[in-house]
């Protein structure tokens, strides 16, 4: 996919995935679009005579019970994409802090919901299954455990995990679309429990 947005590494990496799934889509006339923000398309896939077109997907934001704590771009829906905490956020975090010992226990939870939740994702990934139904059952899978699933409204995404179909660099949105056997996904999973966050993701071929 060619845009302003993107890096060499990144483009890069869009062609390795292009060329292992050339079979997958090349006489699809619909292909799907990177969510990243501030993302610009020149409106066209690399080799393709097709415009690059989203595909539908449904616009309700998945339930959050009230009890259920919610990290600070979640609490307040007021908060625009462009909130200067979310640069804050993406520099630093809690990375390279000392974690105490309830927090280490945290982590461990943190990351088995996590990661249970992306092996529920993969374990989804079949020829005619959407990836917004798969959504759904991720993100009800997500909440019966008493966390966030921490894509949710981050930067205003729409969904509770990401779908990085075929060519989609980074972040796709599920939509409904029917898997194809031959697409390459990565499934993204992000979770977050009493003020940390895990994210996991899985690449697997369909069929």
């Amino acid at each position: 996919i060619t845009g302003s947005s993107q890096s060499a590494g990144q483009l890069a990496s869009c062609r390795c995935i292009l060329s292992r799934s050339r079979r997958s889509f090349a006489a699809r006339p619909l292909v799907h679009l990177s969510s990243a923000p501030g993302a610009k398309f020149e409106g066209r896939e690399i080799g393709s005579p097709y415009p690059i077109v989203p595909h539908e997907t449904s616009s309700a934001l998945r339930h959050i019970a009230s009890s259920t704590l919610k990290p600070w771009y979640a609490a307040d829906t007021s908060i625009s994409a462009d909130d200067s905490r979310y640069e804050q956020s993406e520099q630093g975090g809690t990375c390279g802090s000392i974690l105490s010992p309830d927090q280490i226990e945290c982590a461990r939870e943190v990351g088995r919901i996590t990661r249970e939740a992306a092996d529920h994702a993969v374990s989804l990934l079949r020829e005619g299954v959407t990836t917004d139904i798969i959504d759904e059952s991720v993100h009800n899978d997500i909440v019966s455990r008493g966390a966030y699933p921490s894509l949710l409204r981050y930067r205003d995404f729409p969904k509770s995990m990401a779908t990085n179909i075929n060519e989609v660099v980074t972040l796709g949105i599920p939509d409904v679309r029917p898997i194809e056997a031959g697409d390459v996904i990565t499934v993204v999973v992000a979770c977050f429990v009493d003020g940390l966050h895990c994210k996991v993701c899985e690449t697997t071929v369909v069929g």
